[in-house]
């Protein structure tokens, strides 16, 4: 947890998508100075490796929740969370609406909302997490940059691969949570999306979300892929900003 400068401001919960890790919102966190920040690493990556690797979704919840009852026992939370970290951000927020001032979901996978969604809904996940890991990361990176890792960085990301697999067995088997509990969610929704994405299956299942649910918008940055926490940090540290300046303005939340 890094403290904030602004004590009206609420605390901000961030959580990483899939091969992926708490450290990759440093650029974000440095353009959200006022906010105390929480950043960590989901169970199955880097830091969270020797916690027992997940068993379901809920797993990932009850994880969410224990960081909320250290940080933020009293007050509701902004929670971000990035492709499969926006996937347990809305479960989270759907399980425990009153832990929650606003979600923020950055182009998560949903493809169980809308059949045909996604080409891996329902495909049995590999034996092998290092065969996963390795194409994974070509899929969603590119056959280059697989290639240009050293081989103790490709050891590292396969050392995540059982955190992997875990993620995708929730994405191509489990449904999280179903239109039905969408409709009687309460907590603001604000999904995400890059103009420039590949990840074009994941948008029919987003603007599902922003149509569903009480109080949803979308929000697309300009020239951003799936990756905007990286390449456009300065983007998604507005969004959550603008977040923040509605927290201020309710006396139940900022007093």
């Amino acid at each position: 947890m890094r403290p904030g400068t602004d004590s009206d401001s609420p605390v901000v919960v961030m959580v990483h998508g899939t091969l992926d890790r708490g450290g990759s919102f440093n650029r974000v966190a440095r353009r959200l100075e006022e906010f105390t920040l929480v950043t960590f690493d989901r169970r199955g990556y880097q830091g969270s490796r020797s916690l027992a690797l997940s068993r379901g979704l809920q797993d990932h919840i009850d994880d969410v929740l224990a960081v909320i009852a250290r940080v933020s026992p009293d007050q509701p939370v902004v929670i971000f969370g990035h492709s499969f970290g926006g996937v347990v951000a809305l479960a989270t927020a759907i399980q425990s609406p009153e832990k929650f001032f606003h979600v923020i979901a950055y182009e998560p996978p949903m493809p169980w909302l809308i059949d045909s969604a996604h080409p891996h809904r329902g495909v049995p996940i590999s034996e092998s997490s290092a065969k996963e890991t390795e194409m994974f990361f070509r899929r969603i990176m590119s056959d280059d940059a697989w290639d240009r890792l050293n081989q103790e960085e490709k050891e590292d990301r396969i050392a995540d691969g059982n955190g992997l697999v875990g993620d995708l067995s929730v994405i191509r088997l489990e449904t999280p949570f179903t239109v039905e509990q969408l409709q009687n969610f309460e907590v603001p929704v604000t999904i995400g999306q890059g103009t420039a994405t590949t990840m074009t299956h994941n948008v029919p299942s987003g603007a599902l979300v922003v149509e569903t649910v009480a109080h949803g918008v979308a929000e697309e940055i300009a020239s951003a892929g799936h990756g905007a926490h990286l390449s456009h940090p300065g983007s998604i540290a507005g969004m959550i900003r603008d977040v923040a300046n509605h927290y201020r303005e309710e006396p139940s939340c900022a007093s």
